[in-house]
């Protein structure tokens, strides 16, 4: 189908801040998603939905009350990167936030980065904390800080080698999408925010962490970063591909992409090796050995266990040749 717009007659005439949210198949959390962001405590933000071709339309899963105070674009599906272009293409604030239909805002997220970027304007993109919201645990219970701590200023050395790591979740000005790019329509179901960071960060947008969280980022079952670990790691190959042949990175910036491949492809082969091995399909986890090993040598304790699952999976590939 031809992309459709449908404006509620209670949207904001003139937006401080607008809200991208992408919507595939989100309807156990979309309800939700989108009243956290029409309850934000900054007046007059504008509500982008983005229906990237759901089975059950966004307009038959919100109320009628709640699609009244937003603006819903209905497309054919695309994938995450066009669905969020889409929506950034139609913000009429200069302010724009990334919400994805599974995830919530705090009341204060907008309100939040808005003070940022006007007591900075040097300042393209605000990445605040957020809090890990999984299946059958209290609610902000565990900071995303927690498991990626941000120590460090957010530069491309720095986020490359993992020290100041960026999430979907920022908040950018609108200007900064014109001045330096748009996510690649190419990335359908992930790897488009590693990619695009990557890209403003070498064409020298500045970045600012906030260390207090105003986002909840929903881990669960059907989320692709959280279940789909060895999708994740071919997704973020093809992301540096595609990076190191762009004539914006210098040469210390594509040893640190060629660092982090073969950092992501060890990865890969221990995602392999862990779902060959947990399905007792130990002839096929015996093949990952060799690429996983260097991940083992470092620590002692961490030796151990490498060379006693390498005798288990000997164990059994013997017993089993036998029978």
């Amino acid at each position: 189908m031809a992309s459709m717009t449908l404006r509620g007659e209670l949207v904001p005439a003139s937006p401080q801040f607008s809200v991208v949210i992408i919507a595939y198949n989100s309807e156990p959390f979309l309800i939700e998603t989108v009243q956290s962001a029409l309850s934000q405590d900054l007046p007059d933000v504008e509500v982008i939905v983005v229906d990237d071709g759901s089975r059950r339309p966004v307009t038959e899963t919100l109320s009628h009350a709640t699609l009244s105070r937003c603006i819903v674009i209905q497309k054919e599906n695309g994938g995450i990167a066009a669905a969020r272009n889409t929506g950034i293409r139609a913000c009429r604030s200069p302010y724009v936030a990334l919400l994805d239909g599974d995830d919530c805002m705090l009341p204060h997220h907008c309100r939040t980065a808005l003070q940022c970027f006007r007591a900075n304007p040097d300042i393209d993109v605000v990445v605040p904390d957020a809090y890990i919201l999984a299946t059958n645990v209290a609610r902000c219970t565990v900071k995303h800080s927690s498991r990626y701590p941000r120590t460090k200023p957010i530069t491309f050395n720095n986020f490359v080698t993992g020290v100041s790591p960026l999430a979907g979740w920022s908040s950018m000005r609108r200007n900064c999408f014109d001045r330096f790019c748009y996510l690649d329509d190419e990335f359908r179901n992930g790897g488009e925010d590693f990619h695009h960071f990557a890209k403003l960060l070498a064409m020298g947008a500045n970045f600012a962490y906030l260390p207090e969280p105003t986002y909840e980022y929903r881990r669960h079952d059907g989320s692709i970063t959280f279940s789909q670990p060895i999708h994740m790691a071919k997704c973020i190959l093809r992301a540096i591909e595609k990076l190191v042949v762009e004539p914006i990175f210098t040469n210390e910036m594509l040893e640190l992409l060629s660092d982090y491949r073969f950092k992501t492809t060890q990865l890969l082969a221990w995602y392999h090796f862990r779902e060959s091995f947990s399905k007792r399909d130990f002839s096929v986890a015996a093949k990952w050995l060799p690429s996983i090993q260097s991940r083992f040598l470092p620590s002692h304790a961490s030796r151990v266990k490498f060379f006693c699952a390498v005798l288990f999976m000997k164990v059994f590939l013997r017993v089993g040749s036998r029978g």
